[in-house]
């Protein structure tokens, strides 16, 4: 039987573990993943500040990052058609992002900024800048429904190892779909996409995120969900009381801390939108209560490894 407007969890598939990476000495890059010894660790908020009703920060209902939070994340713009990305350092020439910040551009279109805390300040000590050589987009990537949403820019020159810029750990652990190891686990997402109000902040943004297992996921809003939601392709994250990530996060980073490292799990992708008005127009942009979605890192590792020369892993 079939019901109008009603759609099913796509079922789980069962993905092979990636190669390389089945224990957790087996790491993309040496000393991935380490913040500097300087950076202050912060605590995570706790579940009766998250879930308060009102927005209290950026990346809606976030915090401002600290110089040397994130060294992997990277900003980098269009200079063609004015829109900017975020994306990940996976090692000292590639840059890990979603497929759609760079479908159809060139590479000389992009300007690329690495250890940027405030868009006001390009050219701050530690702030490395970079042009790109090449992009690639995942083979399977489609554009109209964001499948297999993974892309790489490959930068014309390395970037130095530094405090501020320094490269993310893939994914080395669990690579099934049902995310039964980090599903209820806080997430770290990062970008300058809007904030409060859809306000453009100048500062990088951080918060929090809980990992959503499928299921929850689906039945959160069945008809976006069902028809978007993808195991093993992506996953969704997030509160549905305005904390999320938003329009120019899109290829960052959500990233899980393990063993005293960072990892990367997901690629900010896409979200349901709403109409609001901004700058004036009438724009469809992120739903601020709605959970957002990810392209799952763990089910692409073989092909980032695969194209990315300066990443180590062992068999």
């Amino acid at each position: 039987m079939h019901a109008k407007d009603i759609s099913a969890l796509r079922p789980i598939p069962e993905i092979k573990q990636p190669r390389g990476f089945s224990v957790p000495v087996n790491l993309s890059f040496q000393n991935c993943g380490r913040k500097p010894t300087s950076t202050r660790r912060k605590q995570e908020n706790d579940d009766s500040s998250t879930e308060l009703p009102s927005i209290t920060g950026q990346i809606f209902g976030g915090n401002i990052a600290q110089t040397g939070d994130h060294p992997w994340h990277v900003y980098f713009e269009n200079e063609v058609t004015g829109g900017a990305c975020g994306g990940t350092l996976i090692s000292p020439t590639v840059v890990l992002t979603a497929a759609h910040c760079i479908y159809g551009s060139k590479a000389k279109d992009f300007r690329v900024s690495l250890g940027m805390y405030d868009k006001r300040k390009r050219r701050a000590p530690g702030v490395q800048r970079r042009k790109s050589s090449s992009l690639i987009v995942h083979p399977k990537y489609d554009s109209a429904e964001f499948i297999s949403d993974v892309g790489l820019v490959i930068l014309k020159k390395k970037v130095n190892i530094t405090d501020n810029v320094r490269p993310i750990c893939l994914w080395n652990d669990d690579s099934d779909s049902n995310l039964a190891h980090v599903a209820g686990s806080k997430a770290m997402a990062v970008g300058f996409g809007l904030a409060d109000n859809y306000t453009l902040p100048d500062k990088l943004q951080e918060a929090r995120l809980p990992i959503r297992g499928h299921k929850e996921c689906y039945l959160s809003s069945r008809r976006f969900f069902g028809k978007y939601l993808r195991p093993g392709d992506n996953f969704c994250a997030g509160y549905t009381n305005g904390t999320t990530t938003c329009n120019e996060d899109i290829g960052g980073s959500l990233s899980v801390e393990k063993y005293g490292r960072w990892f990367i799990r997901g690629i900010v992708s896409f979200a349901m939108a709403k109409k609001v008005e901004f700058e004036g127009k009438n724009t469809s942009l992120c739903h601020p209560n709605q959970y957002s979605l990810f392209a799952d890192v763990a089910g692409y590792v073989d092909w980032i490894v695969e194209n990315t020369p300066d990443i180590s892993f062992r068999n």
